[in-house]
């Protein structure tokens, strides 16, 4: 500062603040241009020197050739005075934030130093992310040595880079933090800068330091916001100005109740952007649009983000909701000379505004206001019990910008000798009946509004008295009014009826002590469907929880359609006139089931006709609420209001093939309900035990048998293949059946020994079906090809690659593609078995479809043994005897190669595609797939031992053989002393 005032002008003289950009002709980094340093001179001058104050100056400053002063400007102007300063900021400057915001001219006091800065002035936040590895130094304690010269380094690097920026003021490291290292700095620039001077140094500083930066600005977005307090009937326009183009689009945001919401365009809001303008117009005010508005610009070029934000709040002035009641709600008088006093009771929302409430009445004596609290407002009103007009009092709330918003409400004075119900536990005296005031339909339609505003939130009915209270006014309607003809009564109607069904309400409907909750859902449906049927529905009324539709069926018209909520419902009648469907969401929880084991899988689908008939027939098409799983029985169901409980009298369901359908004879509310758990077949589970036993001893039986004869039968490279193959398929299904014996119960079954024991059931099976196969491919090659021998090396190789390689491969993979064989994608814990989801869905498929390919060439090898077994020469002299032998030939090969060759699981694909609840069949077919394969085992044996006759004759002898060893042993002694 350099003082230029004297004791004869002390009462002339001014203070002024100068701006000077000082330039280096020789810049911190080569290469770079120039550097700048803001300089602020604060002078005290007579005031007729400071017109020309800049030019008489000059570089009065600067006394060194390497410096040169690029800009002098005055900022600040005071006028001194006794004790204090009067300031005000020249042409295109600006009050700093902490200095006296919006106003022209400021008051400080004399040794204040009061200072403007230029309008375009930008402030600046960075966060630059650097190496921790190089500058690690920088997290150390800020008095160590380590970090002062990490410091120094970092800050001289930043500066050369941006003290080049025009306009360049100050710029200060304010902290590292770790995440890497994190430098937050902040950059002032005293003058407008231009961006792409800012972007390439900022992006030459990330490449000087190798690291990312992010940058935060302020200043180069002008936020134009509307006068305070914008009033609610205004439409406000919120303007962002930019100093240049950024090529980007702008964001708008509003901040409120720590939410942070991006405003687009809308029914309340008009968006629109121009290269250097943004603005937003509110079309209509309310609580919402209240809080702090920013426009942002997002600038992204590799390792450099910048954000150019402006924000501002914006006060509005609102208008209440109001809620206006009486207390009590029906004052009594008992005598005509009785004065009552009524608590008169305004509530509204809490919000910031500062109402100013007044009140207004008739026909009574007086209201005077008595309590104010946040958001209640009540008034005592006085009262008289001559009957001289309904008494009513007003509520005017009045905002900022005067305008106003009222509620009124009529105080419903019970006079001497009217008839009332008297007061009940929480309610108090109410009147009786109707009161003779006003039509039947404009009160009906009044009732129905006001229900439909307190059943809007569902919160303040959510209790069982408030319910029933509210479905007592519908069950009320419902017995007095003939019809309803206003749309806006039948929408308040909707409105109100879908409100009660909303699902927060759904504790409200469980029975309490005491309580008959049970009716209070039948009393629902019931008054509905009155007031539906009464009401004139012209077109699709839908509401959250509640759709109805209505068709005009003419007598050309055999059939009559209508949809609500996706449930189709079909009539099929001569002439039934206006036929109505309405559909309930949420009500199939609430009415009565007396059979615990169905649960609602559908919601209630009401329908009614106009003209009464005998004869109709309804199919209604049910969207299921839950996937009906495999083997669960579902009942279509119709309300009897008789028994009070679904019942199935004159409704069939349709069964698995079309699960949503149901088909009834008459006209009422339907449903369909689902048992909660599958059918069981009687009996099955015991055979399958005995079957899996008798098949697990004659396995074990089996395989003795080949051990003990397998010298003696074993002859040639065919019959060591024939069994080989046999060997491993009674191995393999012998362990399988092992595992599914001690799975059998898997509530028993820890969920770890369940998925080894799928495991081992998967691939042991899987093995059994591949050895068939090798064994069928055996067959066939030698029917086929009769002199072309494969050695018994190769076919084992293939047979132990098929029949272990294979399933191997199959299990592993099937196991890793459901998350590692977790239960409930690659098992059932429930059946200790593959899941099966549907048609192509489930793990089992990777057992169905190896399987279904080994059953068909299994198949058609057998087929080809029986057409060359048939293919005989034929000649005039063949006999009877001779095509009875062949019948013969083929049976017994039929039954040999049957249970070998798995054609036994062909009724397991039938058991699939078939569900129990389709009757006899069903059961037929799994009583047979049962019986073939739990006994698998010992129709093996069977074939493969005791019905081969080489292996019965050589098991004979063997068995011959050890019983005479003994003798056999003696004889020979003696035969051989002899000889000597």
């Amino acid at each position: 500062m350099l003082p230029l005032n004297t004791e004869d002008c002390r009462n002339t003289m001014w203070t002024i603040t100068l701006l000077y950009i000082l330039g280096l002709t020789l810049c911190q980094a080569s290469g770079q241009g120039a550097s700048t340093q803001m300089y602020y001179v604060r002078l005290t001058i007579e005031s007729s020197a400071i017109p020309n104050i800049t030019e008489r100056l000059g570089d009065t400053f600067v006394n060194e050739a390497s410096l040169q002063v690029d800009n002098l400007t005055v900022t600040t102007v005071c006028e001194s005075d006794a004790g204090s300063r009067a300031c005000s900021c020249s042409s295109n400057f600006r009050w700093s934030e902490k200095g006296c915001d919006l106003q022209e001219k400021c008051t400080f006091p004399k040794d204040h130093t009061a200072m403007c800065v230029h309008s375009d002035a930008v402030a600046i936040n960075g966060f630059l992310r650097l190496d921790g590895a190089t500058y690690h130094n920088c997290l150390k304690p800020e008095d160590s040595a380590e970090y002062k010269a990490c410091h120094e380094d970092m800050f001289v690097k930043m500066k050369t880079v941006y003290s080049t920026l025009p306009g360049f003021d100050t710029l200060s490291i304010t902290r590292y933090r770790v995440g890497s290292v994190i430098v937050e700095f902040a950059l002032t620039v005293a003058q407008k800068i231009g961006q792409k001077d800012l972007v390439d140094k900022s992006d030459q500083l990330t490449r000087n330091v190798n690291a990312s930066l992010d940058l935060e600005s302020s200043g180069v977005i002008k936020l134009t916001m509307p006068a305070s307090p914008v009033c609610f009937t205004d439409q406000p326009l919120l303007s962002c100005q930019l100093q240049e183009p950024l090529g980007v689009l702008p964001v708008w945001q509003l901040s409120r109740d720590r939410r942070v919401m991006e405003i687009f365009n809308g029914t309340e809001a008009l968006v629109s952007t121009e290269p250097k303008n943004t603005t937003v117009q509110l079309l209509k005010i309310s609580e919402l649009w209240e809080g702090v508005y920013s426009c942002a610009y997002h600038q992204k070029k590799k390792d450099l983000t910048i954000s150019h934000q402006a924000s501002a709040l914006m006060d509005l002035a609102l208008l209440p909701d109001i809620l206006i009641s009486t207390e009590p709600g029906f004052p009594k008088c008992d005598s005509p000379e009785e004065v009552l006093s009524v608590k008169v009771i305004c509530e509204i929302e809490k919000n910031t505004e500062n109402y100013t409430v007044t009140w207004a009445h008739e026909h009574l004596f007086n209201a005077v206001p008595s309590e104010v609290t946040k958001k209640t407002f009540t008034a005592d009103a006085i009262v008289t019990c001559t009957k001289s007009g309904v008494p009513t009092v007003t509520c005017n709330f009045a905002n900022r910008c005067n305008e106003t918003r009222s509620a009124t409400v009529d105080i419903n004075i019970i006079y001497e000798g009217e008839k009332f119900c008297p007061a009940e536990g929480d309610w108090g005296n109410t009147k009786n009946s109707d009161i003779g005031l006003g039509s039947l339909d404009e009160n009906a339609a009044d009732v129905f509004s006001q229900l439909d505003q307190v059943t809007n939130n569902s919160q303040k009915i959510n209790s069982y008295a408030n319910l029933n209270a509210s479905v007592q006014v519908l069950l009320s309607l419902s017995n007095k009014i003939n019809s309803i003809n206003n749309d806006n009564t039948a929408d308040d109607f909707f409105d109100s009826s879908s409100n009660i069904l909303e699902e927060s309400l759904k504790d409200s409907w469980i029975k309490k002590s005491g309580q008959e909750n049970i009716s209070l859902a039948e009393r629902y449906l019931s008054s509905v469907e009155k007031l539906i049927d009464a009401t004139n529905v012209t077109q699709l009324k839908k509401k959250k929880n509640i759709e109805v539709m209505a068709t005009n069926c003419t007598k050309q018209n055999t059939k009559c359609y209508n949809k609500v909520f996706n449930v189709s419902v079909v009539l099929k009648s001569s002439n039934p006139g206006k036929v109505k469907s309405a559909g309930f969401k949420e009500l199939q929880k609430y009415l009565p089931q007396k059979d615990n084991t169905l649960e609602p899988n559908s919601i209630v689908v009401s329908t009614t006709m106009e003209n009464k008939i005998s004869s109709v027939e309804v199919e209604i098409r049910f969207p299921l609420l839950r996937k009906r799983p495999p083997h669960v029985l579902m009942k279509c169901v119709a309300w009897d209001n008789a028994t009070r409980d679904w019942s199935e009298d004159g409704c069939k369901w349709s069964g698995a093939s079309d699960e949503g359908l149901c088909t009834c004879k008459h006209l009422s509310s339907f449903a369909i309900l689902m048992q909660r758990y599958p059918l069981k077949i009687d009996g099955l589970h015991r055979v399958t035990q005995v079957g899996l036993a008798v098949s697990v001893v004659s396995l074990v039986t089996c395989l003795i048998i080949e051990v003990l004869v397998w010298s003696s039968v074993v002859k040639t490279n065919t019959l060591y293949l024939r069994h080989t193959a046999h060997i491993n398929i009674s191995v393999c299904l012998l362990v399988a059946d092992c595992c599914f014996l001690a799975s059998m119960d898997p509530e028993s079954v820890s969920e770890l020994w369940c998925r080894i024991f799928v495991v081992l059931k998967h691939f042991c099976f899987l093995s059994m079906f591949f050895w068939m196969l090798c064994l069928s491919g055996m067959l066939l090659h030698q029917a086929i090809f009769l002199f072309h021998n494969v050695s018994k090396r190769t076919y084992l190789r293939l047979s132990i690659f098929l029949g272990y390689v294979c399933p191997l491969l199959i299990v592993v993979i099937t196991f890793l593609v459901y998350d590692g064989g977790i239960e409930g994608k690659y098992f059932s814990k429930e059946s200790c078995w593959l899941l099966y989801e549907g048609l192509m869905k489930g793990s089992i498929h990777t057992f169905v479809i190896p399987v279904g390919i080994i059953v068909f060439v299994n198949v058609f090898s057998m087929m080809v043994v029986i057409v060359k077994l048939l293919d005989r020469p034929k000649n005039a002299e063949r006999t009877n005897e001779s095509e009875k032998k062949a019948a013969v030939t083929v049976m017994r090969s039929v039954i040999l190669l049957t249970p070998i060759f798995g054609v036994t699981w062909v009724f397991g694909f039938a058991v699939m595609l078939m569900d129990l609840t389709s009757g006899p069949i069903a059961i037929t077919v799994n009583y047979l797939f049962t019986l073939l394969n739990a006994f698998q085992g010992f129709f093996i044996l069977l074939t493969t031992c005791v019905m081969d006759k080489s292996t019965r004759e050589a098991l004979g002898k063997r068995l011959k053989n050890n019983a005479s060893a003994p003798t056999s042993g003696s004889t020979t002694k003696l035969q051989s002393t002899w000889k000597k």
